[in-house]
């Protein structure tokens, strides 16, 4: 049975939700594409959650670690700005850091959601930077611990 997979649109996207839908097609998602007309009520956690999950489609989170220079956070901050019209007297221009171009949406929710979105890819970044989980396991008694600790460089005698 092949998936199914529904996108989204209010009415505002249809150029981009078509574009996505072409993207998928033609990185071989072999399942229908149907594109549906969102519900005006949609929760703005759901659309975030949604968007990450589109992100998710291009960029994993071993792309995502490689950007180690805040470069998630300067994309969205060019969707907070640039892409909800939003001019701030006195704000510098953060330059847009991807060699790829900015996708901005006419729609000032979908950029705010994209904003939203890299946000929480950063933090993510962020945790997996900082935290490694370890499990020990006791030899003798079998019992076990687990925690998270720091992540330090490796002792080297050097």
């Amino acid at each position: 049975m092949k998936p199914t997979l529904i996108l989204y649109t209010d009415g505002n996207q249809d150029e981009f939700i078509e574009y996505i839908a072409d993207e998928l097609r033609c990185h071989s998602f072999n399942g229908t594409i149907e594109i549906e007309k969102a519900k005006p009520s949609s929760h703005p956690l759901e659309l975030i959650s949604a968007e990450i999950q589109h992100q998710q489609l291009k960029y994993n989170s071993a792309h995502d670690d490689e950007h180690t220079d805040s470069e998630l956070i300067q994309a969205a901050v060019n969707y907070l700005y640039f892409g909800s019209s939003a001019y701030i007297e006195g704000l510098d221009v953060i330059p847009w850091p991807f060699d790829e171009a900015p996708e901005f949406s006419d729609s000032k929710t979908h950029n705010l959601v994209c904003a939203a979105a890299l946000i929480a890819a950063e933090i993510a970044r962020l945790q997996r930077m900082q935290t490694e989980k370890v499990v020990a396991v006791d030899k003798t008694s079998g019992m076990t611990a687990s925690g998270f600790f720091k992540k330090v460089k490796p002792f080297s005698k050097e």
